[in-house]
């Protein structure tokens, strides 16, 4: 068992000990950014805090608390306790989250800590809000071992669940093959060679399914921005030979004007909705050279058949539809894109190259190629 002053050395929370704290407005909203960004939607997450798991149900996840609340564990046993959260694991439990209310709980208890800290891996350490282990052990280990093809780092499987929604690494590569080649074959296809594109943006690059693949491209200066800081984080550790950041959830982006010969967002435009897509539109634009391309995925006609039969008469008529609009930017929010709404509302300001119905078939959408007009 580690000495007192081993204890509780997670990077961003300092100190071995927190003061006694209820979550105020500001904790649990600062949880919930935690959980919406580092913990797949829908995993099962196991609680320890002082105060109700009611307020992470709104993130979709199932939430148990390990005891009714931190408070409830004041002189515990540690084997009870251990107890307990195994038998919320096998239920599938998939992470156990420790706010930063019950922090000075966890270190007190340094049975119950070494515990977990042997048996478990960290996925996430953030001071003034909480620390995450996953409980589940990662698919793929093999493949895993043998590393990825490409020779790069590969994301740990609670952030390739975020992008993809499966923690599968494996398909996860592959798929981002794909991607690739779509990209370079529609360019192709519109006589248009990538390694001419001196400057390439990821827009909405997750932890870089497709951006590690233009690693071998000669001549591009690469770069990737997304909403999610946890993914960005990962994406600057793996990818040294891109440039990433975050963005807000609204433009604009840190690039300046026309730096871009080629923008490329994938799935991305399927959570926004209407307002924003109109936004991101027009901060698109600004950052393509005159003549530079956008490629642009949507989901089309071939996934509107388990909307509801107004709603699929409504994208038959040429009008957007969205589901959840109030969880834009989040893949809660779900929107359908008719190809006469890109062409004359959504793409009005660019040049339509092509469309090519289910052409990305990495996402298994619809693709625009769009050029910014040259100037006369």
């Amino acid at each position: 068992m580690p000495h007192e002053e081993e204890r509780a050395v997670y990077p961003g929370i300092s100190g071995t000990r927190a003061e006694p704290a209820t979550e105020n407005r500001a904790d649990i909203e600062r949880l919930r950014r935690l959980v919406r960004f580092s913990i797949p939607h829908n995993a099962p997450i196991i609680l320890l805090a002082r105060e109700t798991p009611a307020h992470l149900r709104g993130e979709g996840h199932t939430v148990w608390p390990l005891g009714q609340s931190a408070s409830d564990l004041v002189s515990p046993d540690a084997a009870v306790v251990i107890a307990q959260l195994e038998d919320l694991r096998a239920k599938g439990g998939a992470f156990l989250l420790i706010a930063r209310s019950a922090w000075e709980w966890f270190v007190s208890q340094p049975q119950f800590q070494y515990y977990v800290e042997q048996r478990y891996r960290m996925t996430c350490s953030e001071e003034d809000t909480g620390i995450i282990f996953a409980l589940q052990p990662p698919p793929d280990v093999e493949w895993r071992d043998r590393g990825a093809p490409d020779g790069l780092l590969l994301p740990p499987p609670e952030l390739v669940a975020l992008v993809t929604g499966l923690p599968q690494i494996q398909p996860f590569y592959w798929s981002g093959v794909l991607g690739a080649r779509c990209i370079k074959g529609l360019l192709k296809k519109n006589g248009i060679d990538i390694n001419h594109c001196h400057a390439i943006l990821d827009f909405g690059c997750g932890c870089g399914r497709v951006l590690r693949h233009w690693k071998t491209l000669h001549g591009s200066r690469l770069f990737g921005t997304d909403y999610n800081p946890y993914l960005i984080r990962w994406c600057q550790q793996a990818f040294p030979f891109a440039h990433v950041s975050t963005n807000d959830l609204s433009p604009p982006l840190v690039y300046a004007d026309e730096q871009f010969d080629l923008i490329y967002t994938i799935s991305i435009f399927t959570h926004l909705e209407a307002t924003l897509q109109s936004t991101w539109m027009t901060e698109l634009t600004r950052l393509l050279r005159p003549g530079g391309m956008l490629y642009l995925t949507v989901h089309g006609a071939m996934h509107i058949q388990s909307l509801p039969v107004l709603q699929q008469q409504q994208f038959m008529a040429g009008q957007l539809v969205e589901y959840r609009p109030e969880l834009s930017g989040s893949n809660h929010c779900t929107i359908y894109h008719p190809e006469a709404y890109v062409r004359e509302v959504l793409a009005k300001d660019l040049q339509v190259i092509d469309f090519v119905p289910g052409g990305a078939k990495d996402a298994n959408q619809d693709v625009f190629l769009l050029r910014k007009p040259i100037r006369s």
